[in-house]
């Protein structure tokens, strides 16, 4: 939340904290990279960027001197016809992009795949989408194995700080850095795009069997704060590890919840798919969400056929019986 300075006169530099000046009516802030007021009654958006680009200073490290705004990318022969939001360089010659921000207003969920376009026009490995709100994506492009023409990304848990590199941001993730989700149903499609982008399985099967494990993990593996959550992938970890440790998670869960899946089942997706939903779903905190949130959404993912059989998993009471479990 930004500081705001009532009665004063419209600001000349920038103040070393985010801050909001009400003249009357009207509402300015500095903008410490273009270097001149603007005035944001009703440009929400504009006051996100403000608030990102003074974290990037203030939580990350980085100076306002490797910072641009409303950057122009180029694609192929033409130019994005958005410029990039925010774009965090290797250093103040602003030659190399290290980090590309995609910022929009409070509760648009938009904005992802205008990310990926920068990523993938730039070379550039990591990006951040925000609307104000967490959760925020944190996005790593992979660059295509040899004979394929596309990228593979993996959700980051979090951008690297300045004197920090990817393996920095490649702990364990811990059960004090899960967060109770609140756009469940935002996640779950971004994993059926993926899926059903890539491969022919059934998206949703699949999807709830990484959620069945993911369950698992986190009613018998975080005891405390600082337990290691087993279901994760890991920024420089090859999709076939992730798989082994998953895949250990989802046959365990069966054992402990039997009659949801049949004995020989198993994870049918490929090694990249299930990297990429792994890391969409590993810092939500399922069992601290709420009950409703998770039934509505899958009350609009599953196909009609299923709902007296693995849909009825996720009605809020059936939720809450796993819940109570131990």
């Amino acid at each position: 939340m930004p500081v705001v300075v009532k009665g004063a006169e419209k600001p000349t530099e920038a103040s070393s904290e985010f801050t909001v000046f009400e003249i009357g009516d009207e509402q300015y802030i500095f903008c410490p990279i273009r270097k001149r007021a603007y005035k944001v009654n009703d440009k929400p958006e504009e006051l996100v960027r403000q608030e990102w680009l003074y974290k990037l200073k203030q939580v990350y490290g980085y100076s306002f001197s490797q910072m641009a705004v409303e950057v122009k990318v180029r694609v192929g022969s033409t130019e994005a016809k958005k410029k990039a939001d925010i774009v965090v360089y290797q250093d103040d010659k602003l030659l190399k992009p290290r980090i590309f921000v995609e910022v929009k207003k409070p509760k648009r969920k938009d904005g992802v795949e205008q990310l990926k376009v920068y990523l993938n026009a730039t070379g550039c490995r990591i990006g951040l989408w925000s609307n104000g709100t967490p959760p925020h994506v944190y996005l790593l492009r992979i660059e295509p194995k040899e004979g394929e023409e596309e990228p593979t990304w993996r959700e980051l848990r979090n951008i690297p700080a300045k004197k920090e590199k990817l393996a920095d941001v490649d702990s364990p993730i811990t059960r004090k850095e899960l967060e109770p989700v609140t756009d469940f149903l935002g996640i779950l499609k971004e994993c059926e795009d993926y899926i059903k982008a890539h491969e022919g399985t059934s998206p949703f099967e699949e999807i709830f069997k990484l959620i069945f494990s993911k369950l698992f993990d986190e009613k018998t593996n975080l005891k405390n704060d600082d337990s290691s959550a087993q279901f994760r992938v890991g920024v420089l970890e090859s999709p076939e590890e992730a798989r082994e440790r998953i895949s250990s998670l989802f046959a365990k869960a069966k054992t402990r919840w039997g009659g949801v899946f049949q004995e020989g089942e198993d994870i049918l997706l490929t090694d990249e798919s299930l990297a990429f939903c792994v890391s969409a779903l590993q810092k939500a905190y399922l069992l601290k969400s709420d009950a409703d949130v998770l039934g509505a959404a899958f009350e609009v993912m599953i196909n009609p056929g299923m709902k007296g059989d693995k849909g009825q998993y996720f009605t809020p009471r059936r939720y809450q019986d796993v819940c109570r479990d131990s």
